[in-house]
C-alpha cells in the first residue's frame, strides 16, 4: 500500500477545526472537510502510512479500529474520486 498524499494542484487553508480546498484545475472546485476530514487531510503527507493515520485517529478520536478503517477508506476513496490525492508517487508500507 502507499502513503497517501495531497495532490500538488491543491491549495487549502485550515479555517478553525474545518478545511478548505480549492482544486485550481479548470472548475476550480471547493471542497470543505469536517473536523475529521480535516485531520486525516493533514496526515496525507505522503510520509504516513495507513497503518500510522489509523493508529493517529484510533487515539486522538476514540474510536475503535474497525470503525477507523472503514472511514479512512472511505475518505480516501473519495479524495481519490475527486483527484485530490497524488496517484503517481508514495512510498510502500
Amino acid at each position: 500500500m502507499t502513503n497517501p498524499k495531497r495532490a500538488q494542484h491543491l491549495s487549502w487553508r485550515k479555517l478553525g477545526e474545518h478545511t478548505v480546498i480549492l482544486d485550481s484545475r479548470v472548475n476550480q472546485e471547493v471542497h470543505h472537510l469536517n473536523e475529521v476530514g480535516a485531520y486525516l487531510w493533514e496526515l496525507c503527507t505522503g510520509e504516513n502510512s495507513l497503518s500510522d493515520i489509523k493508529n493517529n485517529l484510533v487515539s486522538d478520536f476514540d474510536i475503535d479500529e474497525g470503525t477507523a478503517d472503514k472511514d479512512i477508506m472511505y475518505f480516501l476513496d473519495e479524495l481519490r474520486t475527486k483527484s485530490l490525492l497524488d496517484t503517481t508517487e508514495g512510498t510502500n508500507e
